[in-house]
């Protein structure tokens, strides 16, 4: 998983330099998968952040919540059956929503417009159909750890992402 980048500087009062290290980026694989109002898009990526293949479908929210926790899993299985990437390569999958989300138990508490997601335990589902380990976080959360580790906010400490769509606005 790791390997030996070269040295770094010795301090100011001298001393040994110290070795860095540095992930080896194809050594393991997330998923990502962001559910939005219209649509998921997913894409898996090495340890370095870089998206290596993507994909989205049209979610069909009006035939309930088994059959968009059915289509989320098909779409995840695709694009790893896609990627020819062996499933043990996998360290898990994280998958944003919009709505209320207890991270800590694996629940959708509630989703905005959905009333039928009320406590759908969409980790354990995924878990058991995928065979991998699963985190869900709501949407904005994930956009914010994005925007603090590769985007715009990167040298920030505090920062605000706000997201507008046809129904309205979060953050």
């Amino acid at each position: 998983i790791v390997a030996e980048a070269g040295y770094g500087n010795s301090t100011s009062e001298g001393g040994k330099k110290p070795i860095i290290y540095k992930f080896v980026p194809n050594s393991f694989y997330a998923v990502g998968v962001m559910v939005r109002d219209l649509r998921a898009i997913i894409g898996i990526c090495n340890l370095n952040g870089d998206i290596l293949f993507e994909g989205h479908i049209i979610i069909e929210w009006d035939k309930g919540r088994e059959h968009v926790s059915n289509q989320i899993i098909e779409l995840v299985k695709t694009l790893i059956k896609r990627s020819k990437i062996d499933l043990s390569k996998f360290l898990g999958i994280g998958i944003g929503l919009p709505g209320i989300i207890d991270s800590k138990n694996g629940l959708v508490k509630t989703l905005t417009r959905h009333a039928d997601w009320e406590n759908h335990d969409l980790v354990n589902i995924l878990k058991k159909k995928l065979k991998l380990y699963v985190e869900i976080k709501n949407e904005n959360h994930i956009r914010v750890l994005g925007e603090k580790w590769f985007g715009s906010a990167k040298n920030n400490s505090n920062f605000v992402t706000i997201i507008t769509t046809h129904d309205g606005i979060g953050a």
